[in-house]
C-alpha cells in the first residue's frame, strides 16, 4: 500500500475547521451522553417481566423505526435543510422517549419503541451531510473522526451514568434521554446552518436510488457495512445478556460500553490520521475482521477478561473502519444527493437493527453459536469490500 500526499499538521487542520462543525460536535456529544434507553432496554424489559419474544418485538420495532428514518431523514435533509431536520428529529425523539416510559402494555411499548427509532435516527443523514457540506473532501476523514470522538465520548460518559441510573430509578433513563435530545434540538435551531437543500424541487428518492445502484464502490461499502452492523447491534442487545449471564450488574455492563467510547476518544484521532492516507479497501477489510473477531471472543464465556478483551478488539476494528467509510461515502455522493446517499448508507445500519434482535433467540439457543456467527459476518464484510470495492474507491 502506498501513502497519499502529506497532509497539513494535525493542529493546523483542527484550527481550520469551521464553527458550525464544532457546534455539531457539541450537540452530538450532549445527545449521545443521554443515550440511556436503548443500551439498557433489554435489561429493563426483562426486569419488568416481559418474555424474550416480547422483547424481540420491541427491538424489531425500534429497528423498523431506524429503517424508516433512513428514507425520512435523507429526504428531509435534502428538502428542508440539515438544520431543520436535526431539530425536528431531536424534538420528536424527546416526545417519543417520554411516551415509551409511560407505556405499560407490550403493544404500547412496541409502538413507541418504533417511534423512538424513527425519530432518534432521522437526524443521522442530515448530520453526515452537513459535515460533508462544510468540510472539504481532503479534511473529511479527520472531521468524521472528531465527530465520532464526540459521539463516543458522550457515549462513554452516558452509558456509565445510565448503568447507575438504571439501578436507582429506570424512569431517569427515559427523561434524561428526552432532555438531552431537546438540548441538541435547540442548538441546531440556533447555531447550525441549513447546509445544501433543494427547496424548489421534491428531492425525489428515485433518482438517488438509481444513482446509488449504479455506483459500484457505494454498493460494495454498503453491503460490507451491513455485515459489520449486524455485529454492532449485538452490543446493545445480546452483549447485555452475556454480561448478566456472568452474574455482573448493569453498572458493569455500562462500564464495558463506556470503555468503547473511552478508547475511541483516546486513540481514534491518531489512528485515523494515519489510515486517511491509506487505500480504503484494506483499511475497511481489516476493521470488519476485527469487529467480528472481537465479539467472537465471547465464545469463551462470560468472564470479565474475555468480556473486556472482546470490547477492546471490537473497538479497534470500529476505529479503523467507521471514520473511513463515512468519509468515503460522502466523497462518492453527488453534492445534490448527499443527504439521500447518507440516508441510503444508513440503511445498512437500520437493516441490521431490524434483523439483529434475532440474535436474542440465537443466544438462548447457544451463545457460542451467536458469537461464532459474529466472526463469520465480519469475514463476510471483509471479503465483500475486498472483492467488490472498485479500485477507484481506494483514495
Amino acid at each position: 500500500m502506498t501513502l497519499s500526499a502529506p497532509q497539513p499538521p494535525l493542529l493546523d487542520s483542527l484550527r481550520a475547521l469551521p464553527r458550525p462543525f464544532w457546534v455539531l460536535c457539541a450537540g452530538t456529544f450532549i445527545n449521545r451522553f443521554g443515550t440511556f434507553v436503548f443500551p439498557f432496554l433489554t435489561i429493563y424489559l426483562t426486569k419488568r417481566g416481559f418474555a424474550t419474544h416480547e422483547i424481540q418485538w420491541a427491538l424489531f420495532a425500534h429497528g423498523a423505526g431506524h429503517l424508516g428514518a433512513v428514507f425520512l431523514g435523507g429526504w428531509l435533509a435534502d428538502r428542508i435543510g440539515r438544520r431543520n431536520t436535526i431539530a425536528l428529529s431531536m424534538f420528536s425523539a424527546a416526545a417519543a422517549m417520554v411516551a415509551l416510559e409511560a407505556a405499560q402494555t407490550i403493544g404500547a411499548i412496541v409502538l413507541f419503541a418504533g417511534l423512538t427509532g424513527l425519530t432518534i435516527a432521522s437526524y443521522h443523514p442530515a448530520s453526515s451531510a452537513l459535515l460533508a457540506d462544510i468540510i472539504p473532501a481532503e479534511g473529511r476523514v479527520r472531521a468524521y473522526t472528531l465527530l465520532r470522538i464526540a459521539i463516543n465520548s458522550g457515549w462513554a460518559a452516558g452509558v456509565a451514568t445510565g448503568g447507575w441510573l438504571a439501578t436507582q430509578n429506570p424512569s431517569f433513563l427515559f427523561w434524561g434521554d428526552a432532555f438531552t435530545c431537546s438540548v441538541f434540538g435547540v442548538l441546531a435551531l440556533t447555531m447550525l446552518p441549513h447546509g445544501l437543500r433543494r427547496s424548489k424541487v421534491r428531492a425525489p428518492w428515485g433518482e438517488a436510488i438509481v444513482s446509488a445502484l449504479a455506483n459500484r464502490p457505494f454498493v460494495a461499502v454498503f453491503a460490507a457495512n451491513a455485515f459489520a452492523a449486524l455485529v454492532f447491534c449485538q452490543m446493545s442487545t445480546t452483549f447485555a445478556k452475556q454480561v448478566t449471564a456472568g452474574g455482573f450488574s448493569e453498572t458493569t455492563f455500562g462500564i464495558l460500553l463506556a470503555a468503547n467510547g473511552v478508547l475511541i476518544a483516546a486513540f481514534e484521532l491518531p489512528i485515523s490520521n494515519y489510515t486517511s492516507r491509506l487505500p480504503v479497501r484494506p483499511v475497511l477489510a481489516l476493521g470488519y475482521l476485527l469487529i467480528g473477531g472481537g465479539f467472537a471472543l465471547n465464545i469463551f464465556g462470560p468472564h470479565l477478561f474475555f468480556l473486556t478483551s472482546a470490547m477492546v478488539v471490537f473497538t479497534l476494528g470500529e476505529m479503523l473502519c467507521l471514520p473511513v467509510s463515512g468519509a468515503h461515502v460522502a466523497g462518492l455522493a453527488p453534492a445534490e444527493m448527499r443527504g439521500r446517499y447518507m440516508g441510503l448508507f444508513g440503511l445498512s445500519w437500520s437493516s441490521a437493527a431490524l434483523v439483529a434482535p434475532l440474535g436474542l433467540a440465537l443466544f438462548d439457543l447457544s451463545p457460542a453459536l451467536l458469537w461464532l456467527s459474529s466472526a463469520l459476518v465480519g469475514v463476510a464484510g471483509a471479503v465483500t469490500i475486498t472483492l467488490w470495492g472498485a479500485p477507484e474507491g481506494d483514495g
